[in-house]
């Protein structure tokens, strides 16, 4: 019958729910890390895949990322300008078909500009894959017809901002002064050009465009590469505090209760070769009576079995 008192029976039990608790966060700890480095190895795939099927977006000449970064703040610049020129004639037209809705007014105003910058956009990229067709032998019909078509739309763009000018100016073209008809001549034309240099510029905006998406991926992953180092980094140094308190414990345990041993399941494979990576060539110093992790091959030595080899 065991001679412990009531009080040290209750330490034993508290001292054995610490030790089981350190062994389960050993296991789980080793986790994190096996997690993060899966993740930091994934992503490096991904980075170098990316890479090599883009070699052009991963070292550009200079001169080439400054017009792709040109060419990325002249869309929301154009965009913008639309708002200015183009909002007025879509508010006028939605106040004659919705007069009395504001809500659907407002969504016009806000709204056509965006459209008009959409659809210059997709002439655009059409535009530049006829072009591609003909140097590989297609027909130059598609590219006459982009070119016609886009040319209708800026046209028809700066129409519009004409329109809306005069509408605004609440009189006839007839009747317009000359400042305020040089002005609103003047607003067409800058609409007009607008519009045609983004209908113009297919390629240039195609090859900014999968630039800037390289470089959003790849700082992408660098920032989820880092996260995952951090945590890596931290799961290590907890481990090796938990892993280390964890033998002290037992090594106490040992020497107060030497006649009931805490017998423990064997560390999975993976935490014995995380061991033997944090400690080298040092073994965990378990100490004790027994050894309770002998099943697993690879596993922290004891300090009663370091005593018997020596």
């Amino acid at each position: 019958m065991s001679s412990l008192s009531f009080g040290e029976r209750e330490r034993q039990v508290a001292e054995r729910r610490s030790i089981g608790g350190d062994f389960g966060a050993v296991i789980q700890l080793e986790g994190v890390i096996s997690a993060a480095r899966s993740l930091l190895t994934t992503l490096k795939k991904r980075s170098e895949n990316l890479t090599q099927l883009h070699p052009e977006y991963a070292e550009p000449d200079q001169r080439n990322v400054a017009a792709y970064w040109v060419t990325l703040a002249a869309i929301p610049m154009v965009c913008i300008l639309d708002f200015l020129l183009i909002s007025t004639a879509a508010e006028y037209l939605a106040i004659l078909l919705f007069s009395g809705q504001p809500g659907i007014i407002l969504l016009g105003r806000l709204c056509a500009p965006i459209g008009f910058l959409v659809v210059e956009l997709l002439f655009a990229v059409k535009l530049y894959a006829a072009r591609e067709r003909v140097a590989d032998g297609g027909s130059r019909a598609a590219v006459a017809g982009w070119v016609g078509m886009g040319l209708a739309w800026a046209g028809s763009v700066a129409l519009l901002v004409l329109a809306s000018q005069m509408a605004a100016s609440g009189a006839e073209a007839a009747t317009l002064e000359s400042a305020a008809a040089t002005l609103v001549g003047g607003i067409s034309v800058i609409a007009f050009i607008l519009h045609l240099l983004v209908l113009m510029g297919g390629r240039q905006l195609r090859d900014a465009n999968g630039y800037f998406v390289f470089a959003v991926k790849q700082s992408w992953y660098a920032a989820r590469g880092r996260r995952a180092n951090h945590r890596e980094r931290a799961a290590l140094v907890e481990f090796e505090t938990t892993a280390s308190r964890y033998s002290a414990q037992i090594a106490c345990y040992d020497r107060r209760y030497s006649g009931e041993p805490f017998i423990l399941p064997p560390f999975p494979q993976a935490v014995n070769l995380l061991f033997k990576e944090v400690y080298g060539s040092q073994a965990l110093p378990v100490a004790g009576r027994g050894n309770r992790h002998a099943s697993q091959p690879g596993g922290p030595t004891t300090g009663q079995e370091d005593a018997n080899a020596a």
